[in-house]
């Protein structure tokens, strides 16, 4: 099961499409890779550990309050 909060992203900066009577949602995300230290992909990783989030979330959230 999934709420709004999940599905809030896709509504709000993402794409929708009604295909045959289906619902089409698209990630306004892109996928994006770059090396790191394997210490600091390390460090990252209990970071978001301990917050109980992904690696990809955390350094999202990270960078967002960097940039705003």
């Amino acid at each position: 099961m999934f709420g709004i909060v999940d599905i809030l992203p896709y509504l709000t900066n993402g794409e929708m499409h009604n295909e045959d009577d289906t619902l089409i949602l698209r990630s306004p995300n892109r996928k994006t890779s770059f090396e790191l230290p394997i210490e600091l992909l390390e460090a990252i990783s209990d970071l978001a550990e301990q917050e109980g989030i992904s690696i990809s979330k955390w350094v999202e959230q990270k960078l967002t309050s960097i940039i705003k």
